[in-house]
Formats: structure tokens, sequence, C-alpha cells
């Protein structure tokens, strides 16, 4: 009976979703779009796999999930607590959320477009970032100290890493002038004067040390302050956010830098073994801390693909003041190795934002091209080799945690292979290991969080492991996030 209850179900949301794809195809096709793909056959054509998997996987609500993963991307301004901020009235943003260094602000309604940030005028930095705020959620939960050592496993295109630099970098050294109290979200006008003039004597800009081409940084100024594209692609002033090469999106955000849409498409197998220091291209030293004295924390964003990794790096550069960036490092490993063979218990905070489906891209090429679903851009055996790829890195991490440390996992997909399935397999996997990792891993529970209000923000819907955010709900996402830590043993 509960079986024919299911079909009963499912049919019904299948019966919903027939006229969606047309009416959405008339309404948001424009001059052409997704012309191009007219050369699939049937064979290509994933569609009835893809509407199939979910429509069990969300029964009657997948007809309206699907039409809200067709609308455009809704941003929130992540505020830079790093420098001065004083233009957001006059742009009409409103206050959205706030916890500890961390401040949301957003249009009353999604305007037509997302204009560029405008920078400080003390310092020249990047004033606020926009980005999905499902995507705030994951770097919220670590919660670093100032002295712990954090990793970005995945960092591209850079809105989490923000997060992490705000909330690892905000507290300043007591040897450096203290902040404003009066200052709820930026520096004192003292601090942020002298900022800039630390900008001016030792500025160098996050670079490949692969590369090593300082005269291409120019280069990367103008790609930062090209305009801002439509809502439908929006667009960071200073990055360019690199899409799964199957989707007409990646276009567009080539065209226009810096979007933060923190979807990821499945890693490329070209990578480098390079890194840079965010300031001085060397790690961060001790030298001006007491012996003893608790030296300040680091973070470490990696990126494996060069192109992606150099962009993380303008966007790092746009936000960040030269003072603080010798405290941040870009590298260019390989997340599913590298972590756990070298630098083994070394983290106190790890984020790993894996490269995964990304279904909402699928969704809006889908709704451009008719309907088709190209089997190159999604299809289940796709899904299932992200998911191995994707254990990968979660034990990695896990392997990098010290004992009592905390790792953040999350994907931009759907499917619960991808999601509860990969933590289900690593908690399976840690606990045979146990003796040689280092500690017992536990799933902290969503109870325990303690951000308040933010699972309703966030259109979150609790799963077994963690929290699905759907754009059905509050327009956010699609979003899982899972929250471990790595027990004393």
């Amino acid at each position: 009976m509960e079986e024919a209850t299911k079909h009963e179900k499912q049919a019904g949301g299948e019966a919903r979703l027939r006229p969606l794809l047309p009416e959405m195809k008339s309404s948001r096709r424009k001059d052409g779009a997704g012309r191009g793909l007219g050369h699939l056959g049937k064979a290509a054509d994933n569609s009835a796999e893809f509407h199939g998997l979910f429509s069990a996987q969300f029964l009657q609500r997948y007809a309206e999930l699907f039409e809200a993963l067709a609308q455009p991307v809704q941003h929130v301004a992540l505020l830079n607590s790093l420098t001065d901020v004083n233009d957001c009235d006059e742009m009409g943003l409103e206050s959205f959320y706030r916890h500890g260094t961390i401040s949301c602000l957003r249009h009353p309604q999604p305007p037509d477009s997302y204009p560029p940030p405008p920078d400080c005028p003390y310092t020249q930095l990047r004033q606020f970032y926009w980005m999905d705020f499902a995507s705030v959620l994951p770097p919220l939960l670590l919660a670093p100290q100032p002295h712990h050592a954090v990793l970005e496993m995945c960092a591209a295109p850079g809105g989490m890493s923000l997060v992490l630099a705000q909330q690892l970098l905000k507290r300043v050294p007591a040897q450096q002038p203290q902040q404003s109290s009066a200052g709820a979200v930026g520096l004192s006008t003292g601090l942020l004067e002298q900022l800039a003039l630390q900008e001016q004597q030792q500025q160098q800009p996050l670079q490949d040390q692969d590369q090593e081409q300082p005269e291409q940084q120019p280069e990367l100024e103008q790609e930062r302050l090209a305009e801002a594209p439509q809502l439908d692609s929006v667009q960071q002033p200073t990055e360019v956010h690199v899409a799964d090469s199957s989707t007409s999106e990646q276009q567009q955000q080539q065209q226009a830098p810096a979007a933060d849409a923190e979807d990821r498409p499945s890693s490329s197998d070209a990578g480098s073994d390079g890194e840079d220091d965010a300031a001085t291209g060397s790690t961060p030293s001790s030298a001006g801390y007491a012996s003893g004295a608790q030296q300040p924390g680091r973070l470490v964003c990696n990126e494996m693909d060069p192109n992606r990794r150099q962009r993380l790096s303008a966007v790092l550069a746009a936000y960040l003041p030269g003072s603080l960036r010798r405290r941040v490092r870009c590298t260019g490993q390989d997340a599913a190795k590298h972590w756990a063979t070298f630098e083994a218990g070394m983290y106190d905070r790890v984020l790993l934002d894996a490269p995964c489906s990304s279904e909402r891209h699928v969704v809006q090429q889908a709704v451009q091209a008719g309907g088709v679903v190209p089997a190159s851009s999604w299809s289940k055996e796709r899904c299932q080799q992200l998911a191995a790829q994707q254990l990968k890195m979660l034990l990695g991490g896990l392997r990098a945690l010290k004992p009592g440390g905390r790792l953040v996992y999350c994907t931009s997909s759907l499917a619960e292979v991808e999601n509860d399935a990969v933590v289900h397999k690593a908690l399976q996997q840690q606990q045979q290991q146990q003796q040689q990792q280092g500690g017992e891993v536990r799933v902290v529970a969503v109870d325990e969080w303690g951000l308040e209000g933010v699972e309703e923000l966030s259109g979150g819907q609790r799963t077994k492991y963690g929290l699905l955010c759907l754009p059905d709900k509050q327009g956010w996402g699609p979003l899982y996030v899972a929250l471990l830590e790595k027990t004393s043993g």
C-alpha cells in the first residue's frame, strides 16, 4: 500500500511538471538561447532520467522545485567587515542577517541586475560581495577562532573564502591599532588609513607561483572592474566563476567576472601543486609574537584548477587588506590526495565545498534548450562518479583535522547519493579506521549548530545528517550541508 501511494504521488508530480517546460521556454528564452543543442538526438537527452530520479525523491514537491530551480539565483550582499562600509544605504540595501562578524544585506525586491560593489575610499577594497545566502551557511558553521588553522579544500570562486577570512582575520592582534567601538561592521578610520599606506608599500597580488607573471595582474584588475551582467547570470565584478563547461551560464560569467554561485562543476584532472602566499609568497611567520604566545590563525584556500585558482586569488586581493593577506595562502593541490598524505592532523577547521552535479545549472540549461538535458551535463552514472570523488575528498579532509576539529561538507547537488550517502560512507570508513585516523568522528546535529533562525531563512529541510536548502522555500540554494567533528579519541 505504501509503495502504491508513493507511485501515485510521483505520477501526480510528473503530471504537474509536464506543462512547465513549454511555459518557461517561452518566458525565458531570449534571442534564440539554446541554439547549438538542436543536433542532440534522443540518445543524448537524459531529461527522462533526470525527472524520474528527482520526481521519485521529492514526489509532489518536485514540480514547484523544478520551477524554482529555473529562476535566476537570488543574492545577498556579504559586507566586507575588513574595510569601511558606507554606501549600502544609497544602494537601497536592507539588513537581512547578522551573526558575529558576518553581516548580509539584500534588496527588498530582487533587482533586474546586481551592480558592482563600490570600493572603500581608504583602501580601495570592495565593500561587499554578492552571493547566494545559502552559501554563507557552510563557512559560518565552522566559526574559526583567531588562532585556528583553517583549510578550504575547493575554494573557488571565493565567496566562502571571504566568509572564513572575515571570521578568522577580523580580530586585530594587540600590537596593532584597536578596532573602533563605533564601527559595527568596519575598522576605525585610523586603521583604515594605516592599511591603505601598507597597501601602497607592500602591495603584491595573490598569484600562482607556477605562472610567475606579475605583468598579468593589471589585466585581472580590468577584469575585476567589469560591469556586472543581468540577474540570470549574476556576477561579482572581481571574479570569473568557471561553471561546468557544458552550461551556457559559463560563457556569460566569463564575460563579467566574479559571480558567486558556489555551485561547482566536476573537478578537472588538470592541476598544479603550486601555491602562493597572499602577500609575500611564503608561509606566514610568527615574527613579532612573544615566545609562547598564541600565534594568529591562517587560512589555506586550495583550488586545483589553475584558471579558477587565479581568479580566486584576484577575489582575495580585491577584498583583503595587504597586511592580512600574508595569513592567507592559495594552493593548487589535489584535494583527494594531498591533505591526507602530507598534512594529516594539521587543521582546526576544514571546509569542503565538493565538486558536484549542480542541478540548478542543469535545469537552467534545460529550460534554455527546450527541455533537453544533455547526457554530457548530467547522468546517474556521473552522479555516482562524483560521489566516489567526494568521498575521497571528505576522508582526506577528516584526516587533515586535528582531534577536536570540525569539518563542513557541502554540495550544490540535489542527489542523495552526493549528500547524505557520502557522509554515511565516510562515517563507516572512519569507524573502521579510527585507530589509524586519530579519533572518532561524529555528526553535529542541526540543533547544536547555534545559528538561530538560519534554518528558516535559508529554507532548509533536515536530512539524516544535515540540512538541504532548496529554492522553492526561500529562493536560496540548492545547498546541502553537514557538520562533522573529530573527537579527541
